[in-house]
């Protein structure tokens, strides 16, 4: 008789029909760990700008270097410019980068989906828990 008085979160959530706020809060655990080295990158004040231009950066130090260790002249900054935003390395880069940046969005609507889980529930055992008991 003890145990019908004292029923565990997780029967409430059942009886009432409510997803388990555990399992909900594992989901949305699991979305975390992935989210937290893309929202960094990709979010509000995102750093992937800056790591752009540092790979540029890069490729254009590589493709001076390349162009002038025979001796060979310098090519022009328009020049270099459009070699490094052409080069592989750079193509392959913002490719990869779009992938992650779609990720992240995929990633921050499922967060707010489970967020959104979890509120209707709370909302439902309210409304449960405060109808009239006949």
């Amino acid at each position: 008789m003890a145990s019908s008085l004292f029923r565990t979160s997780a029967e409430i959530e059942d009886t009432a029909g409510v997803d388990r706020l555990d399992v909900l809060l594992a989901e949305r655990h699991a979305i975390v760990q992935e989210l937290k080295t893309l929202r960094p990158l990709y979010g509000p004040l995102g750093m992937w700008g800056h790591r752009r231009k540092v790979e540029l950066a890069r490729l254009t130090v590589q493709l001076v270097a390349e162009a002038t260790k025979d001796g060979g002249k310098k090519p022009t900054d328009t020049v270099l410019d459009a070699m490094a935003h052409e080069h592989d390395d750079y193509v392959s880069f913002v490719t990869q980068g779009t992938t992650q940046a779609a990720r992240w969005v995929e990633l921050e609507e499922s967060l707010e989906a489970i967020d959104m889980r979890i509120n209707r529930g709370q909302a439902l055992l309210r409304y449960a828990s405060s109808e009239p008991k006949v």
